[in-house]
């Protein structure tokens, strides 16, 4: 039966009843006290005692009024608390008969069979070491927990050392070597633990892994002791340096599982080497291959250096040579799988000769090679595997092209940075492996996620052969992440990274990422020339390009976040580049796997790896244009940027936010570049895009782009005066108002001056938004219909349709409801007649706050849905979380206070994500309203459904909002109660 109450102490404090998590023991002292009473069950606890026990600095009055309150707050957190405590005058006890479990007892009951039943000792011991998941409460400092703690501590440490014998003793000499790496990431400096690892390494035949775990340790004690290791630890690695090299079947013991087939008598024909490594990842990729090797006889592999797909490569063979030996045979390779590596020749002459090698035959006299080959080969069926052609590309193609033609038993995996072009020929693009995404980075809840992608584990695993002592814990596992993003996912980049973990921390090799060129080196016996660094292994793609592939490709380097054709054409062009070579060259680049290209956003576009456009960086600064290819790529970004503008205001927004998702990486390369060589480029960049940057709630990037900008351009321009309005769009929303005035008053004088009367309306509008917030509201109707007189008379409809909004919003802070409804339906009208998305958004949540004031509940409720779904739309946080606080309001109305809570919840969750506030006289109402839910449900609950709020989807909110009512009314119907405009 399974026990009502299950708890866990050992690691993060977890409870659960009846197998749903609880969050309300949600204090440290609160869950010290349940532990304690629960560790101490075995006798009632005096309160007495209890009290001096956790304030042992507070006088005897006080302690016991904490402890009557935390008891009384226990009381409310656990479910069915007298199932569990006896809280009496005295004493406080957990009951006998109470049905839990606790990891605390169930890791002390299997020490408890190991020592009695030595038969199972190493079952129980497993089950303890299991259940040990870290250290007791490591969040809780009370004086009670710290003995506690090492007591369990030490009895663990003493179960993984006896578990290691007891493995050793039986053979598992993988299962020990798990173990006492586990034993040694306890105390990393031991060295017992390196001599003892080091033993089984070798019990098990693996010589090299042994000798890699005593460089491991020699360069721990180093770093952290700057010592050397003791005599015991160099004669144990003397001893292994005298020991006779290995011989194939100890080889085999250590390799990569898979691969001890390959060495046995009976297996197929082969050359295939044996790998030092584990594979990790690829199995869709593994099975895509065999598949497409099925159809295809001629399959190359494409991708950029480092993507591994040498490894993937190897592993497809040794896959298909297994398959020989079973009932599923494949009789196309019954005469075995041929590997020939072509990286180490630099004459395109000898690739044939290679081929030869490999297979074992015999050039005959008076008859070329190559005829002599296909003599050998045109009866047999087999694999050929031709490893890195890039670099003899028209040599393997012509000796590719002949063998498939005259013998047809023949099939050819190929790897190579570019296809070879041959008749016939299919190509499979190597994939980056996955890595976390973005917000799984800073998350503190996404070990789990973190852990299992592809290039994490990948990490995890090399950086514990280069340093036995590592761990992918949840306090590393974000540095691990990052370090894999950051390295695109590529397999050599990560190995490389990972075999730092040796002398560096994971935070300090992210910290370095910067200079990964200089990071990311191996020693040269650790791989071949090309691959002992990231930059030996960009060198040798650069050089094989042609000169202007070389030119377009380290231009490329001016561009972030992906690109289209029509920015190449007209950035990257120069004396030694014209347009119309652009579409020719980036095709080559993209066969060449420096260059990816994608249709996702419904155009070709292109981008280059962060690790690759690092490289082009440093070739572009190198070349001395880096100046002037800086210069064309912000000024083509100001020129879309001025195009978008006015269409951010128009039916066109959504079209022009989407567009500017994708350019907002290369929008930022610009700014940060017009800040240091060109601010008026930077100001009209950054006054045109303000919009796009409030719509997807990039309100704290906005500003800091504006304040950063503005004062560096004091003069009184036209640029300097809409970057000033611009920023005052972000100071309102984050509740600076005295700046925010400040700056459109200045940008007012400037419009004055210049004789704008457009930008004047506008700015006057911005300042009566601005008492508005203020709680100004005479002046706030005065600036505003002074605003509204001079759009009415220059005939400027959406504008026109801004200001009766907030006009609107004047008339219901003053308490005018139905005013501030007709004003808002009238800025409605004008939204819809020219479809400007977010202006109806506004619209709708205004009207929806001012018909639930009015008690038009059904009709509140349809409004603001439609805004909801709007706003979600644009990607608006502001104006998303704006909705969720009136659809609170509404469900107050309506008595239902626990959704009105989770609408809280959301709300406050968006409004952190966007970093802005409400009006002050919003923010009042709002307030009240959450109080008056507050009041109306006991705490857990209110703070469960805000919590629960926190946490649900848009989809997930929006159904929420429509069951909150039986039937709101159509949209329609409330749609047609608005009038028509008048835009004369």
């Amino acid at each position: 039966m399974v026990p009502t109450l299950q708890l866990q102490l050992l690691g993060d404090f977890q409870i659960a009843y009846h197998g749903k998590q609880l969050r309300s023991v949600n204090t440290a002292r609160l869950q010290s006290l349940l532990a304690y009473l629960l560790i101490h069950r075995q006798a009632p606890q005096s309160r007495q005692q209890l009290a001096y026990l956790f304030w042992p600095d507070t006088v005897e009055a006080k302690a016991r009024a904490n402890l009557r309150f935390f008891l009384h707050r226990l009381r409310r957190a656990l479910p069915d608390a007298a199932r569990f405590l006896e809280i009496g005058e005295a004493n406080v006890t957990w009951r006998a008969d109470a049905s839990f479990s606790l990891d605390v007892a169930a890791f002390e009951d299997a020490l408890a069979e190991a020592e009695r039943e030595t038969g199972a000792a190493a079952r129980a011991l497993q089950a303890a070491v299991t259940l040990y998941r870290g250290d007791l409460l490591p969040n809780c400092y009370d004086d009670w927990v710290l003995p506690e703690r090492e007591r369990l501590r030490q009895l663990y440490l003493a179960a993984l050392a006896r578990l290691v014998q007891v493995l050793e003793t039986q053979g598992e000499y993988l299962a020990a070597i798990s173990r006492a790496q586990q034993l040694l990431r306890q105390d990393p400096l031991h060295e017992e633990s390196y001599r003892q690892l080091m033993r089984l390494h070798a019990g098990r035949g693996d010589r090299v892994g042994a000798l890699r775990v005593y460089h491991a340790c020699a360069a721990v004690l180093e770093r952290e002791l700057a010592v050397e290791p003791s005599p015991a630890t160099r004669a144990e690695y003397e001893q292994l340096l005298r020991q006779a090299a290995p011989t194939p079947s100890t080889m085999a013991s250590g390799a990569a599982p898979g691969y001890a087939a390959l060495l046995v008598p009976e297996a197929p024909p082969n050359n295939l080497r044996l790998a030092l490594t584990s594979f990790i990842g690829r199995e869709r990729e593994m099975a895509e291959i065999t598949g497409r090797l099925a159809t295809a006889r001629l399959l190359t592999l494409t991708g950029v250096g480092g993507s591994g797909k040498t490894r993937l490569a190897l592993e497809v063979a040794v896959h298909l040579l297994l398959a020989q030996r079973g009932q599923a045979a494949d009789p196309r390779h019954a005469d075995g799988v041929w590997w020939v590596e072509l990286a180490p020749l630099g004459d395109p002459g000898l690739v044939a000769q290679a081929v030869a090698a490999a297979l074992g035959a015999r050039e005959a006299r008076r008859q070329p090679l190559v005829e002599s080959l296909i003599v050998y080969l045109r009866r047999k069926r087999l694999l050929l595997v031709w490893d890195n052609c890039e670099h003899l590309i028209g040599a393997c193609a012509q000796l590719a092209e002949a063998l498939l033609r005259a013998c047809p038993g023949v099939s050819l995996l190929a790897t190579s940075r570019e296809p070879l072009r041959v008749e016939g020929e299919a190509t499979w693009p190597v994939p980056p492996l996955s890595v976390p995404a973005p917000e799984l980075v800073s998350s503190q809840d996404s070990f789990p996620q973190i852990s299992q992608a592809v290039a994490v584990r990948l990490f995890s695993e090399r950086a514990a052969l280069a340093f036995p002592a590592f761990q992918l814990t949840a306090s590393t596992a974000p540095a691990v992440a990052e370090i894999c993003r950051r390295l695109d996912g590529l397999p050599l980049a990560i190995e490389l990274a990972a075999a730092r973990a040796k002398i560096l921390t994971v935070d300090q090799i992210a910290q370095r990422l910067d200079d990964r060129f200089n990071l990311l080196k191996a020693t040269p016996r650790q791989t071949s020339a090309r691959h002992q660094s990231l930059r030996a292994v960009m060198d040798w793609s650069f050089e094989l390009l042609a000169p202007a592939e070389r030119a377009l490709f380290q231009r490329l380097a001016a561009f972030a976040g992906g690109f289209t054709l029509e920015a190449v054409e007209a950035i990257c062009v120069a004396a030694d580049l014209e347009s119309h070579q652009m579409l020719e060259l980036l095709s080559l680049l993209v066969d060449k796997s420096l260059v990816k290209m994608d249709q996702d956003s419904g155009e070709v576009r292109f981008d280059l790896l962060e690790t690759i456009r690092e490289y082009a960086l440093e070739r572009l600064t190198a070349s001395g244009e880096v100046d002037s290819v800086r210069r064309r790529h912000a000024q083509f970004y100001l020129v879309l940027g001025e195009r978008a503008e006015p269409e951010l205001a128009t039916a066109n927004q959504l079209q022009w936010v989407n567009r500017l998702d994708f350019e907002h990486g290369n929008v930022r390369a610009a700014l940060a570049w017009s800040r240091e060589h060109d601010v008026e480029l930077g100001l009209r960049l950054s006054a045109s895009i303000w919009r796009y940057w409030h719509m997807r709630s990039l309100n704290r990037e906005g500003r800091a782009w504006l304040e950063a900008l503005i004062p560096l351009s004091p003069a009184p321009t036209l640029a300097r005066a809409k970057a000033l309005q611009a920023s005052n769009v972000f100071t309102v929303l984050q509740g600076d108002y005295e700046t925010a005035r400040a700056h459109v008053e200045e940008a007012l004088q400037i419009y004055q001056q210049l004789g704008d009367r457009r930008r004047i309306a506008a700015a006057l509008n911005e300042l009566g938004l601005i008492d508005r917030y203020r709680g100004e509201h005479d002046s706030a109707q005065r600036l505003l219909e002074q605003s509204l007189a001079i759009k009415q008379e220059l005939g400027l409809d959406s504008p026109r349709a801004n200001t009766t909004m907030n006009l609107g919003l004047v008339a219901g802070d003053r308490g005018d409801c139905a005013a501030a409804y007709a004003l808002h339906q009238e800025s409605l009208a004008i939204f819809r007649a020219s479809d400007e998305m977010f202006g109806m958004a506004a619209a709708y949540g205004n009207l929806g706050h001012m018909a639930t004031r009015l008690g038009k509940l059904a009709e509140a409720l349809a409004w603001q849905v439609e805004s909801m779904r709007l706003f979600s739309e644009l990607g608006d946080h502001d104006g998303l979380a704006e909705c969720l606080e009136r659809l609170a309001m509404l469900a107050n109305a309506k008595s239902d206070f626990e959704t009105a809570a989770r609408f809280g919840g959301a709300a406050s969750m968006l409004r952190e994500k966007a970093g802005t506030t409400l009006a002050p006289s919003e923010q009042a109402e709002y307030d009240r309203e959450v109080s008056a839910a507050r009041a109306r449900l006991d705490g857990p609950t209110f703070e469960a459904a805000w919590q629960a709020g926190q946490a649900m989807t848009f989809d997930a909110l929006r159904e929420l909002a429509l069951s909150q009512a039986g039937r709101a009314m159509p949209l329609e119907a409330a749609i047609a109660e608005v009038p028509s405009p008048d835009v004369n």
